[in-house]
């Protein structure tokens, strides 16, 4: 019957993102949101090309998983231009996870930049 088939009930991963915390008490507003139950916290970087707001780098990645410590996923949203300049910076500030937009690499290197990402 079509109930034996029904796919498993999916689970809501919280991730907020901390753009709309308070910047000047960033380690408590990260540590109050995994307090209230957050999975990950979402951290956006922008690099004012890609889009035109500039945002958050490497340093605030660092300054968070310092406070966090390895309790929570940090999800790096790459809004950039360069996402594969990001990677080693991210990795090295204790960024979990890597997001970029595929139209910020040539199509013939976006298997490349993926297993890069992975890696």
């Amino acid at each position: 019957d079509a109930f034996a088939r029904a796919p498993p009930p999916l689970r809501a991963v919280i991730a907020p993102s901390i753009l709309s915390a308070d910047f000047a008490r960033l380690g408590a507003e990260s540590m109050r949101m995994l307090d209230e139950g957050a999975d990950s916290l979402h951290l956006d970087l922008m690099d004012g090309h890609f889009v035109d707001n500039l945002t958050i780098g490497p340093p605030v990645v660092a300054a968070v998983r310092r406070h966090v410590g390895e309790r929570a996923v940090l999800d790096c949203h790459c809004m950039v231009s360069e996402p594969l300049k990001w990677v080693r910076a991210l990795a090295d500030a204790g960024a979990t996870a890597m997001t970029f937009h595929a139209e910020a690499v040539a199509d013939d290197e976006l298997a490349a930049a993926c297993r890069t990402v992975r890696a």
